[in-house]
């Protein structure tokens, strides 16, 4: 088998779409389908199940998935050293995100592709569980979420922290004096995040904690439609500080401090266990960590090493040198 062969069939299997893999992998969709055809030929088997959108693997399908992954992460990690006696780093790097933490890192992206301009790197975009499940099928290298995991299939690396604020409408009298008391927020309506997502719950919990039953007025699933709606004077809203720091500065919401409290989002980059990171991803999560966040400000410290006893943290130049495993 060919290495190339391996990377097309671990993409449309991994992502379960022709048209899918074939965007990431810049080819036409009838050149990679024709691809997965000539293989199944040569092997003699099936490997996909085409009957079904989104297609499914069979049980061939399965193994040489699993052994695909083996093949590519292996001639990965070896070009990776052999490049990196050079100070190279090259190749495809997927990372996907969250929408309210992707979306502040475009400075961060911007300078990525300015430092490797021979990584062709991709920033998607979903809710948690996609982000779980792109980085579980090998879709994307690494995910970066809020209030991560660690464990099973995951492993994570702490990252940054955002401390949560109270966004109101401007002239909202809650923000006139820039902090408040939780007991003041009894019977304001609510602008919040739909129930399925871990920030809308973790709020509520923080929000008990203080003897605060939320009157809820609107659910969404995204951060930035709860900022449209309490511009809109549909409520106030529990966000993290980072996410609304843009409309303040633009005076379309205000913040006011929750007094007596500390309630902060959690961030981390989180990457398949036992999975070895390519120079690329490598390379990114150095710089995230060595930046200055857009969110909270400079970067926490060296949180020490993962599982695999490397360095999670190290200059962000050096691709040789293991940041998380």
């Amino acid at each position: 088998m060919l290495i190339r062969e391996a990377e097309i069939f671990r993409e449309v299997a991994s992502r379960r779409s022709f048209s899918r893999a074939a965007e990431v992998l810049s080819m036409s969709q009838p050149a990679v389908s024709q691809t997965v055809g000539n293989l199944e030929r040569r092997l003699g088997v099936k490997l996909l199940d085409r009957s079904t959108r989104p297609c499914h693997l069979t049980e061939p399908g399965r193994v040489l998935l699993e052994g695909c992954r083996d093949l590519l992460d292996g001639f990965r990690e070896l070009e990776d050293r052999v490049k990196g006696i050079a100070g190279q780093v090259s190749g495809r790097l997927c990372v996907s995100s969250i929408y309210s933490v992707g979306l502040l890192q475009a400075p961060t992206v911007e300078e990525f592709a300015r430092l490797y301009p021979d990584v062709a790197m991709r920033l998607e975009y979903g809710h948690p569980e996609d982000v779980y499940d792109a980085v579980g099928s090998d879709e994307a290298e690494l995910g970066l979420v809020s209030f991560p995991r660690d464990g099973g299939t995951f492993e994570c690396l702490p990252w940054q922290k955002e401390p949560m604020v109270l966004a109101l409408r401007p002239g909202h009298p809650l923000a006139a004096g820039g902090s408040v008391k939780p007991s003041r927020l009894a019977g304001e309506p609510w602008v919040a995040l739909q129930m399925r997502l871990k920030l809308r719950r973790q709020s509520d919990r923080w929000l008990k904690s203080v003897g605060v039953d939320p009157e809820i007025s609107y659910e969404f699933d995204n951060l930035e439609t709860v900022k449209r709606a309490v511009e809109a004077g549909a409520g106030v809203a529990l966000l993290p500080e980072p996410s609304v720091r843009r409309e303040v500065s633009l005076g379309t919401l205000a913040t006011a401090k929750l007094e007596g409290v500390d309630w902060i989002r959690p961030l981390g980059i989180v990457r398949r266990r036992r999975r070895p990171l390519s120079a690329a991803a490598k390379a990114f999560c150095d710089l995230l960590l060595e930046t200055p966040s857009q969110a909270t400000g400079p970067a926490p410290a060296d949180p020490g090493p993962l599982s695999d006893g490397r360095s999670k943290r190290t200059a962000a130049r050096d691709a040789d040198v293991a940041v998380a495993g």
